[in-house]
């Protein structure tokens, strides 16, 4: 029982790892982002 839980602690944990990683992501890296609308444009030229 007490492995069990301790899994279930470990799956929750890294859950909300996942989610806060992935709220931050989205928060910082849009298609608004001047860094990011630069970056996409510096890629385009490499690729042309």
């Amino acid at each position: 029982m007490t492995i069990s839980f301790a899994t279930a602690t470990v799956i929750i944990v890294e859950q909300h790892r996942l989610a806060l990683h992935q709220t931050r992501l989205a928060r910082f890296v849009n298609p608004f982002d001047p860094a990011l609308q630069s970056a996409y444009a510096a890629w385009q030229k490499q690729i042309d």
